[in-house]
């Protein structure tokens, strides 16, 4: 018992638990040890990626917007208009491995495809979310949520949104194969709506042309 009255583990404060916290929290070979390990840079594309497989067409119908490096497109197999997955064009598995020139486009078109998505009909909230588990090339969801998903049931707790309740129930209730109609005939209202918010880039003959004088 320590002078607070707090109980005290044998060994003091300071000598195993640390060590045994680490071990709590990464049951495995990962460390909390600094210095951080050297981070791996990754290849421009990979075949193995299903991503990479999508971005090697630069004409996609699912493309919204792509530059030399970074790609908005819309969500296939999902009946939401307005989902959006935004990613590097060169394969990459985490954030931590961007250059500068694409953490600052990645955030930027982030940044416009919320204010978009935000101004389809009925769109109360963006959820943005990044996983890499089934799919390992660092993309992010941009997924409207609707003021009509709440009414799901277990999607309220206390009247507060439950976020992954709502995303993993709706993402699983509007699965369709292939493209629906209704995203289909978004995709060339956003590629306007980017073709006016994106300044023209020359160096990419994907991208926004630039508009008629």
């Amino acid at each position: 018992m320590s002078d607070s009255g707090k109980h005290v583990p044998k060994g003091g404060m300071g000598s195993q638990q640390p060590t045994e916290l680490k071990k709590i929290i990464f049951k495995g070979p990962r460390s909390l040890d600094f210095p951080l390990k050297n981070l791996k840079d990754e290849g421009p594309m990979t075949s193995s990626c299903s991503l990479c497989d999508r971005f090697a067409d630069p004409n996609s119908s699912l493309t919204v917007y792509r530059s030399p490096k970074i790609v908005l497109d819309h969500m296939p197999g999902i009946d939401l208009p307005g989902y959006l997955v935004i990613a590097p064009l060169r394969h990459v598995e985490h954030a931590g491995i961007l250059e500068d020139s694409e953490r600052e486009e990645l955030a930027r078109l982030q940044s416009l495809a919320v204010q978009t998505i935000l101004g389809l009909p009925g769109v109360g909230k963006v959820y943005i979310l990044s996983f890499g588990e089934a799919v390992p090339h660092l993309h992010l969801h941009l997924f409207p949520r609707t003021d009509a998903m709440l009414l799901a049931p277990g999607c309220l707790t206390d009247g507060i949104p439950e976020g992954p309740k709502i995303f993993q129930f709706w993402r699983k209730k509007l699965a369709v194969p292939g493209v629906p109609d209704g995203v289909r005939s978004l995709i060339p209202q956003l590629k306007d709506a980017f073709l006016k918010s994106v300044p023209f880039n020359p160096s990419s003959p994907s991208g926004p042309r630039e508009p008629p004088r």
